[in-house]
């Protein structure tokens, strides 16, 4: 069997002079797959899949060099899609998901703030028949600094992009409606939503009509202040009040403009 391992390391965050490579783990190299790196005010956290292709999370205090591990009961395949995302809420709870390629939810919390050791799996977020097929998943905060959880619920040309939002009773939509419905005939790849220094969101992406790239269509790009209420580069807002249906607001956008 062949075994392709490569070594996971972090260069040390230090003026450049002083800058040295730290050596994790040896990590899973058959293919290309999205790692996360979370940095707090007090910890290290790293999200990744070990040699034996496991999902795994190190950790150690900012200004020491011991590292705790922990295995987490998730196995990646040959699929570069499966790529990790983590996140620390204010309260100081790690949140991971991974390993989602019209998946159903691989999602783990810790109990204790900053114990890798007690992550647990959490079975579902909001709504377990949305949870079934997901894929992208990326955590965020908003402006008012609360955690926000995305993911493509549907495949390749039939998906939608769903929010989630964490508040003081666990996770609830952000939005009624999908923010982004491709309505069973298509689905939007996204770059983003991206914070940028002018305080706004923004994102771009494209249309896919099939599960074939070669059906990407109509590249478009929207700003928001809050992930909930989006307009154009001009600032037409869009018309809707819960959730936005990309599609139609997209093309209508883009003939208006001719």
């Amino acid at each position: 069997m062949l075994r392709l391992l490569a070594p996971l390391a972090l260069i040390c965050a230090a003026p450049a002079a002083a800058q040295k490579i730290e050596a994790v783990d040896q990590v899973w190299a058959g293919h290309e797959v999205p790692f996360a790196l979370v940095v707090t005010e007090e910890r290290i956290y790293v999200g990744y899949y070990d040699a034996a292709r496991q999902l795994s999370v190190a950790t150690r205090p900012r200004g020491s060099s011991w590292w705790t591990y922990t295995r987490l009961p998730s196995w990646v395949g040959w699929d570069s899609h499966n790529r990790i995302a983590m996140a620390v809420d204010a309260a100081g709870q790690l949140h991971v998901t991974a390993n989602m390629h019209n998946d159903p939810l691989v999602y783990f919390r810790t109990s204790v703030a900053g114990d890798v050791r007690t992550l647990t799996r959490v079975p579902t977020m909001v709504e377990p028949a949305a949870e079934r097929s997901m894929t992208y998943p990326m955590f965020l905060e908003d402006a008012d600094g609360r955690l926000i959880f995305k993911y493509r619920d549907g495949g390749s040309g039939r998906g939608r992009e769903i929010y989630n939002v964490q508040d003081d009773a666990g996770w609830k939509r952000l939005t009624d409606a999908p923010l982004v419905d491709g309505e069973g005939r298509r689905s939007a790849y996204f770059v983003g939503p991206v914070l940028g220094p002018d305080g706004w969101f923004h994102a771009i992406w494209v249309w896919r009509d099939t599960p074939d790239a070669a059906t990407n269509h109509d590249l478009s790009y929207a700003r928001s202040r809050d992930l909930v209420r989006w307009e154009r580069s001009d600032g037409t807002p869009c018309p809707c009040r819960s959730g936005w249906a990309m599609q139609r607001w997209s093309i209508r956008c883009r003939r208006t403009a001719g």
